[in-house]
């Protein structure tokens, strides 16, 4: 696979590529990085980052001295805004320049850190966000902040931060210990002048909550190009509706501390206002004993007037608060017992992968199954046990429905929306799917007749079949209801639902608005631009790549290879922005298989994404398409066969349409000018790759497990390890060293992959692997490990690791991919599937052999 990196210019910007990604910041300035505390870089390494000098001042012919004129004054300092979401799944820092509107910064924790969805505290993210800012040393653009913006959504972050919770929890062990770190706790009382402030005392800067589904909001207004618009939010969990009320006095108690824009602290929308646009209407305790959380949302959008205009652009339009069903202390917080539809959609991806994030895969399983059809809509509901008794499952266990009805109605009612709780608290083979046959659903190969398989499908099947049938009927209420208000027409989604991209293609099919723009950071990992964004600037578009990069990297196509391609800013968001991108011809028939396989080691039935100018995407694909692949359309008629590597099986691609600046001087490879454009972002089953769950590693007769004894093959011990950790202090690489190993011995009843010998130094998938080997290796006896019992151990194990640590039961993070990762608390059912898969790869690797019992 090549690697081609093509260099931009400096001033490069998009609205949602973001400076630096793992970029280390400059050396000089590292000790006076505002939050103190990120762990150092090698020098040689920090110094091939380092930002160049400035240029120094003109001395051109006329200049102020020579002309007896002063000469000119400096440049005003910026004024940065910080935009943060913390503490919650996908942690992330944007930082906007407030005078000029300009996004500076945005990246995501697990770009760092390497472990999907990465959450907890922010003191390395944001020491690195003010390290990479170009022509700012740290200590300069610390001293630039003039506000704080900050978003997590299980509690307000003025309850944990300023009232003594931190640092008492840190100190007991309740809270993991970098939630202390100097550099993470930045609002609040304290010193001021410098992002150094420990917990408990903050750093003094001016510090804003934003509540989750207003920033969902901005953030997706943020260069969707419209002045107005109806903006929709639907996601798993919001904000809690007593956090609000009790702002604003409406709830018993008195509020945390800060300053927290939130919902009801808006205006209505013109004829619109509490008594008709709010489900629940009664969102107390005797409704909701648990409370109640955002669910789906609806907004108003108008650009401001001016650059200085302070009231915010937003008005309520509509709000579905979800009713809890679990309490708070829950795991997970109770989200997948919430009524609403992103938590349905979890709950069956938990229940499928084992990891409630694993949405993507459910979408892209959904193509390879058959729904049950749909029963009539009940006579009556009373929205408790899932429609008053018509939750018959069909054969095979596979409710006829999962969620279905009006959201807009009031909940009790007739055709009131209601999820199937009924049947989904009874489904078979609950978190089963590492006994799925490892081939299942690779191109190529015969239908598979698993039962597991058969049943995930179809299940999948009908959550995503549900999921687009509520949402349609959303959409045309609200649009219906807006009318002719300014903007009406102009759709732009946003949170986790939004990642849906066969959603987004229903929608563009559906034709009820005239434009629908979901962004490429539509989930959490936008919330901290939301955050930071308090008005709408377009951001620039990038130069051209150097015409050297486009021509290398057309070489390599054209003859069938695999390009990795980095150009300028590193990305932000779920989606590919064209810097940084897996490449390979669509016509391929390999591609696919060996991408999903070798590269990202994951399960085969995943697609990829085609890329493609915006002037030929009508000849290959329907009307709907996005310029950053969010929406999955169908392929026209006699493509699908010549386009294996990025046609799904149900004849959808999800493209990403492109703007060509430059034509290479080679051919597109025949017989189209397609690429399969894996992208840098990692999203849903249309064709990223999607959050955590246990997907099996290899390939093989792995079609169930039962148990399993492993131990270190011959010559696998002794062995030494050496890892690349980044800025954040996670590793990223772990090369091992061995002895000379020979062919380990067919155990009865186990399986020895055939490849050839095995080499005396190997790359590890993740450390996760590196970990599962020195468990093996301190094994007393020698005699071999059952999976389980391993697995139990890094479940249990009661190491001291800071939140997003690798180690034994290190506290707790966002779920990870399959083969990303340690295992950590957050994991939830996953540490067994994440072993196993580990396992998988180590005896590929001929590191480790296995015996399967009966």
């Amino acid at each position: 696979m090549a690697f081609v990196r093509a260099e931009r210019g400096a001033a490069a910007a998009a609205a949602f590529v973001a400076v630096g990604g793992r970029l280390p910041p400059p050396p000089a300035a590292a000790a006076a990085v505002g939050p103190a505390g990120a762990p150092a870089l090698p020098a040689a390494r920090a110094r091939r980052h380092a930002a160049p000098p400035p240029p120094p001042p003109s001395r051109g012919r006329g200049c102020g001295r020579r002309r007896g004129r002063p000469p000119p004054p400096p440049p005003p300092p910026p004024a940065l805004v910080l935009g943060i979401n913390k503490y919650s799944h996908d942690t992330s820092v944007a930082i906007i320049d407030a005078a000029t509107s300009t996004l500076l910064y945005a990246s995501s924790k697990e770009r760092h850190t390497r472990r999907k969805h990465d959450g907890g505290g922010t003191a390395a993210l944001t020491a690195h966000a003010l390290g990479a800012l170009p022509g700012l040393t740290p200590a300069a653009a610390a001293a630039a902040i003039v506000a704080v913006i900050v978003n997590n959504h299980h509690e307000r972050v003025g309850a944990l931060e300023n009232t003594g919770r931190l640092a008492f929890g840190v100190a007991v062990g309740t809270l993991p210990p970098a939630y202390a770190a100097p550099g993470n706790v930045l609002g609040g009382g304290g010193g001021g002048g410098g992002a150094g402030g420990g917990a408990g005392g903050g750093s003094g800067y001016p510090q804003l909550e934003v509540s989750h589904h207003l920033a969902h909001a901005h953030a997706g207004v943020w260069g969707c190009g419209h002045a107005a618009a109806l903006v929709v939010v639907m996601d798993g969990m919001g904000e809690a509706y007593r956090e609000m009320a009790a702002d604003v006095g409406g709830w018993g108690g008195a509020a945390p501390p800060g300053e927290y824009l939130h919902d009801l602290r808006l205006p209505w929308a013109p004829g619109r206002g509490p008594a008709n646009d709010e489900v629940p209407a009664d969102k107390g305790v005797a409704a909701a004993p648990y409370g109640c959380r955002e669910s789906e949302s609806a907004y108003l959008y108008a650009a401001p007037a001016g650059a200085g205009a302070a009231a915010d652009p937003m008005r309520r339009f509509w709000k579905r608060w979800a009713v809890a069903r679990a309490p708070g202390e829950s795991p997970n917080h109770g989200f997948e017992a919430l009524d609403g539809v992103g938590a349905a959609y979890s709950r069956v991806a938990s229940h499928i992968f084992g990891d409630w994030n694993a949405c993507g895969k459910v979408q892209g399983l959904a193509a390879y199954g058959t729904p049950p059809p749909p029963p009539p809509p009940p006579a009556g509901s009373d929205g408790g046990d899932g429609g008053g008794g018509a939750t018959a499952a069909a054969p095979g266990g596979v409710p006829a429905w999962v969620l279905r009805g009006d959201l807009t109605a009031p909940a009790g009612t007739r055709g009131a929306f209601e999820i199937n709780w009924g049947e989904l608290g009874r489904l078979p083979y609950p978190n089963e799917w590492h006994k799925v046959p490892a081939d299942a659903g690779a191109p190529g190969t015969p239908p598979c007749t698993d039962r597991r398989w058969v049943f995930y499908t179809a299940l999948a099947a009908v959550v995503q079949r549900d999921t687009e049938a509520v949402t349609l009927a959303l959409l045309r209420s609200l649009r219906a209801a807006a009318a002719d208000a300014p903007g009406a027409g102009h759709l732009v989604l946003v949170g986790g639902v939004a990642l849906n991209s066969s959603l987004v293609g229903a929608i563009g099919r559906a034709a009820i608005f005239d434009t629908v723009t979901v962004p490429p950071a539509p989930g959490d990992e936008g919330i901290a631009l939301g955050c930071a964004a308090q008005q709408r600037r377009r951001g620039r578009p990038p130069p051209p790549a150097a015409a050297a990069a486009i021509d290398a990297a057309a070489t390599v196509l054209a003859g069938g290879g695999i390009v990795a391609w980095a150009a300028g800013r590193a990305e932000v968001g779920a989606r590919a922005l064209g810097g940084r991108s897996l490449l390979a011809a669509a016509t391929s028939a390999t591609a696919r298989a060996t991408l999903n396989r070798r590269v990202k080691r994951r399960e085969p039935f995943r697609p990829f994404a085609p890329a493609v100018r915006a002037a030929d995407a009508g000849t290959y694909f329907a009307p709907g398409g996005t310029p950053w692949m969010g929406a999955c359309v169908r392929v026209r008629d006699g493509w699908a066969a010549r386009l294996p590597a990025v046609v799904h099986a149900d004849g959808t691609a999800r493209g990403r349409h492109c703007v060509t600046r430059r034509a290479s001087a080679l051919p597109p490879p025949p017989p189209s000018p397609l690429l399969l454009d894996d992208g840098d972002g990692d999203g849903d089953g249309g064709g990223g790759s999607g959050g955590g769950g246990g997907g099996a590693g290899g390939t093989g007769g792995w079609d169930a497990w039962g148990p399993v004894t492993v131990a270190l093959a011959p010559g696998a011990a002794p062995f030494s390890a050496a890892t690349v950790t980044d800025v954040c202090g996670e590793v990223t690489r772990v090369t091992l060293t061995t002895g000379a190993r020979p062919p380990p011995p067919d155990f009865p009843g186990g399986y020895v992959p055939e490849a050839p010998p095995p080499p005396a130094v190997v790359e590890l998938a993740s450390e996760l692997d590196l970990l599962v080997l020195q468990a093996l290796a301190a094994d007393a006896e020698g005699g071999g490990m059952d999976v389980g019992l391993l697995a139990d151990a890094f479940e249990d194990g009661d190491g001291e690791g800071e939140e997003g640590d690798d180690g034994w039961g290190g506290g707790g993070g966002g779920a990870a991919e399959g083969d990303d990762g340690g295992v950590d608390e957050g994991d939830e059912g996953g540490v067994l599937a994440r072993v196993r898969a580990a396992v998988r790869r180590l005896v590929e690797l001929r590191l480790v052999v296995a015996e399967r019992g009966g």
